[in-house]
């Protein structure tokens, strides 16, 4: 059973909360406080955007087969920030480490950037 804290508390009613807490509740907030920071890790993506005679194709270097293509730049952009994310979901589910990254436990764990290279647009 998880329970909810309010945030709006003092020391004393903090320390009153903890003395109630189960030894399984205490050793659930030992480990989330070993993990350290609980806040997904960004970690930046390069992607490539190529013109392509009516349509853009757009692909992420660092990650083997994670392609798409739009009509539109824009389109082109959306479209492989959706495939960057089931890109990473997959490797995640299999247990299969992301490349310059390693092994992630959770999608949460990971907040993908996407960036341009830049030169690459035509």
């Amino acid at each position: 059973m998880k329970r909810k804290i309010s945030m709006n508390i003092t020391i004393e009613q903090l320390i009153e909360a903890i003395k109630q807490l189960t030894p399984e509740e205490l050793e659930e907030i030992k480990l989330t406080i070993a993990k350290g920071d609980t806040k997904a890790k960004e970690y930046i993506f390069e992607v490539v955007i190529e013109p392509d005679e009516d349509r853009y194709h757009t692909y992420c270097p660092s990650l083997k087969g994670c392609r798409t293509w739009g009509h539109t730049e824009e389109e082109a952009y959306k479209n492989i920030q959706e495939a960057l994310e089931l890109y990473l979901e997959a490797l995640i589910d299999e247990g299969d480490p992301i490349p310059g990254i390693g092994i992630i436990e959770s999608i949460n764990d990971i907040k993908p950037i996407i960036k341009v290279r830049e030169e690459a647009i035509v």
